[in-house]
């Protein structure tokens, strides 16, 4: 059997020509802590100064797991296990600031087991991260591709 090659990242022109045409298939991470959820604050557009998952886009030949596990690690600095598909959920976000077209992603929501909550390290993409009660979600500003999973992860859809 011939083994996978993962490809990416892309070349920013070249991405940003994927972007104006097609939909993202992307990871968001639900990371949990004694009934709290791990959210991060965006720098960039699109949902830029949102608090939103750790994740991302998966890589051509990157399984799911692998893209959850990779991006635990790189957006947050944890070592989390993919466990299991929460759901999926389409987020549509409309051209503002920089952004050169409207954006279409396709969210694969994934529950990670992370051991250790050692110390969170953001990416230079993030600003700020909380630990969300997500019983009190009403307290908060979020984004409905936000508050969508955590509504269904509360009601335990």
């Amino acid at each position: 059997m011939a083994k996978r090659k993962v490809v990416g990242p892309l070349e920013t022109e070249f991405y940003k020509s994927i972007l104006s045409i097609m939909p993202i298939i992307c990871v968001d991470l639900v990371i949990q802590k004694e009934g709290q959820v791990l959210l991060i604050k965006r720098n960039n557009s699109p949902a830029k100064d949102h608090w939103w998952f750790p994740g991302g886009r998966i890589m051509k030949g990157e399984k799911i797991k692998e893209t959850a596990e990779r991006k635990a690690l790189e957006e947050v600095g944890l070592l989390c296990s993919y466990n299991k598909i929460l759901g999926v959920e389409d987020t549509y976000f409309a051209c503002e600031d920089e952004m050169e077209s409207d954006i279409h992603t396709i969210n694969i929501i994934c529950e990670m087991l992370c051991n250790k909550f050692i110390e969170i390290k953001l990416d230079n993409n993030h600003s700020k991260f909380i630990w969300l009660n997500i019983n009190n979600l009403e307290n908060y500003k979020l984004h409905k591709g936000v508050l969508r999973p955590l509504r269904k992860l509360i009601r335990n859809e």
